[in-house]
């Protein structure tokens, strides 16, 4: 869980707030639940699974270069 990846190194004062965490194929799950997307994954899963969360219309916030404006 995220909890479990972050425990030891939260910073910010307050309790650590309640976050979705889904499998990126699940994008079903993910368009009933999410406002939009993070992901900071693999090249080769950014190119696939980024593109499919952005065309069913959840923003997607990413760290992946090959998305990356110019």
């Amino acid at each position: 869980s995220y909890a479990e990846a972050v425990r030891g190194r939260w910073q910010m004062a307050g309790a650590l707030p309640q976050l979705p965490l889904h499998r990126m194929d699940d994008l079903d799950r993910a368009l009933e639940s999410c406002a939009f997307v993070f992901s900071a994954v693999s090249s080769e899963a950014a190119k696939l699974y980024e593109e499919r969360y952005a065309e069913a219309g959840l923003p997607v916030i990413s760290n992946c270069s090959a998305h990356r404006m110019d």
